[in-house]
């Protein structure tokens, strides 16, 4: 299922995301909303394109921002992270009221401020965004770095200014509720996809994420699960037989997925 997983809503756009939205060749769409939530009637207008609607928050930390998923997107949004600077205080909070985190691409510069090396501040999230629509090279394969600390999945989502779909997520199962968007996010069974004849990741960096074993990435860190150890093997096949889909165990995260490029 592929999923954009970061397409930014601006209620004055909504003709021009409609039209990129229809000519994408995805099967959902997440609209996420700048410090709130899209309305109900936002995403059923751009669900009349054909694909499935989520809905998000991207919460601004000053350079660069983190995007933040509930489980119910109907809640009334809270504002618990305002003007937020500190990342992991609006980690925190947004773990407590049980969302999925995303992390911004930290080194995507094609829409203004970033986070950059900020994002290891955040101690952990579900996924980073490690390429969008404008990203550069250079720039997927240093926020391909920042997985191993996170202990997050590489995703893909439009970002700033761009058609929809050129960057997406690819999950393992379809799902059409936000409810389990949620909880693949939370998972990890998930992969960044570049689409197009463009290939925007190094053969570097395909190869630490999609070889037969996870040692090491640029920079020599290794790739550990959430429980800080180090792992080897096969991670090319399927999700853990123990794995609960709920939002609360995060002890049995599948493995940290590479880049593809369609």
């Amino acid at each position: 299922m592929l999923v954009d997983l970061h397409l930014p809503f601006v209620a004055d756009e909504l003709e021009r995301i409609t039209a990129t939205v229809k000519a994408a060749d995805i099967n959902a769409v997440c609209l996420v909303g700048d410090g709130n939530l899209p309305t109900q009637e936002d995403a059923d207008a751009v669900a009349s394109c054909g694909v499935i609607v989520f809905r998000g928050v991207k919460v601004s930390l000053g350079r660069g921002g983190v995007l933040v998923f509930p489980a119910d997107p109907n809640l009334e949004w809270p504002q618990f992270a305002a003007g937020a600077e500190d990342g992991v205080a609006v980690v925190k909070a947004a773990r407590e009221a049980g969302f999925a985190v995303v992390a911004c691409h930290p080194y995507d510069k094609s829409a203004g401020e970033t986070l950059g090396d900020r994002v290891f501040q955040l101690g952990s999230a579900d996924g980073v965004i490690v390429v969008s629509a404008g990203s550069s090279q250079t720039a997927n394969d240093l926020a391909m770095d920042t997985l191993g600390a996170l202990k997050a999945t590489a995703a893909g989502g439009t970002g700033s200014n761009a058609a929809a779909g050129r960057a997406s997520t690819l999950f393992a199962t379809p799902f059409d509720s936000q409810e389990r968007l949620v909880a693949e996010l939370r998972s990890g069974d998930f992969w960044a996809v570049s689409v197009g004849a463009d290939d925007r990741f190094s053969s570097e960096e395909r190869s630490d994420n999609r070889g037969d074993s996870r040692r090491g990435g640029r920079g020599g860190r290794g790739r550990e699960d959430r429980d800080g150890n180090r792992r080897g093997g096969n991670y090319r096949g399927g999700r853990s037989d123990s794995r609960d889909r709920g939002p609360d165990n995060r002890g049995n995260r599948a493995p940290r997925r590479g880049p593809r490029n369609q």
